[in-house]
């Protein structure tokens, strides 16, 4: 058991404490990266002492081994719904924006107009509020930009403010801007369904030990009595503790091809107003 509990804090240690080369290969600097890459350690850090527990009893062993299983469900389940709710509130920017251009060209203000907007759409609420309350209105959408799926508001709320500085029309933009919302929401759907093939097959991988061990017992064999040896506890638990590794891994390299946490790009635009 020293060597493998060796392993397992080696592994840690090399979550722990990254080096800057795969900081800069794995990882980008927005917040929700961040989250997502500390919960991708901490997803490994305590499969590590599951195994290292589970060496002293099949039972443990066993515990373990659905411990690593239920966290690996619960990281995928999460991950899923939150990539839903961001390709969501992409569409929900693209149609804010469309119903404040349409607002705007019927000659309303673009203050009045997301006012209008608010209405329809209760997740502005805070926005137009704090606007009303004389808080500038480009001002009131950041902290809503900050939400997955919702970088559209930042380069709306960068346009609203060069216009309101240079005192040019920002209608033109805003349709730009609209337009190029509706196509990262087409995008973003139809990467996410493209991707969606690569993650069942990497999770069908994760399950064909299981087909085998039944092959294997189907032709006389007797798994569980070499799983109930030590080398079989170790041989089950780094089995297991790989197969979820791997499907976290391949989940994470879909998640960054997703392009929902994508540069915001809201400089071209805001020149554009000018």
């Amino acid at each position: 058991m020293m060597w493998a509990a060796a392993i397992c804090a080696m592994a840690a240690v090399w979550f722990l404490f990254p080096s800057h080369s795969r900081l800069g290969r794995l990882s980008d600097t927005s917040p929700v990266s961040r989250r997502r890459a500390s919960g991708f350690q901490a997803l490994v850090i305590g499969c590590a002492a599951l195994c290292v527990v589970g060496g002293f009893s099949f039972l443990v062993a066993c515990f373990a081994c659905a411990a690593m299983v239920g966290l690996t469900i619960v990281w995928l389940v999460r991950g899923n719904i939150q990539s839903k709710k961001a390709q969501q509130r992409m569409k929900q920017v693209a149609r804010m924006a469309e119903s404040m251009e349409s607002w705007m060209a019927l000659g309303l203000p673009p203050d009045v107009a997301l006012a209008r907007v608010g209405e329809e759409n209760p997740w502005l609420e805070s926005a137009v509020r704090t606007m009303r309350l004389g808080g500038q209105p480009w001002e009131a959408l950041i902290p809503l930009s900050a939400l997955p799926g919702s970088r559209g508001l930042a380069r709306l709320a960068r346009t609203w403010q060069v216009a309101h500085v240079s005192g040019a029309s920002m209608a033109p933009t805003l349709a730009e801007l609209r337009s190029q919302m509706e196509d990262e929401a087409d995008h973003a759907s139809v990467v996410a369904g493209e991707l969606a093939g690569a993650r069942a097959t990497g999770r069908l991988m994760a399950v064909l030990p299981l087909v085998g061990l039944a092959l294997g017992a189907a032709i006389g064999a007797d798994p569980l009595a070499f799983f109930a040896s030590l080398g079989g506890r170790i041989c089950l638990m780094a089995g297991v503790g790989l197969a979820c590794l791997g499907v976290v891994w391949s989940e994470k390299v879909a998640r960054r091809v997703d392009l929902l946490d994508g540069p915001e790009g809201e400089d071209s635009l805001a020149i554009q107003v000018v």
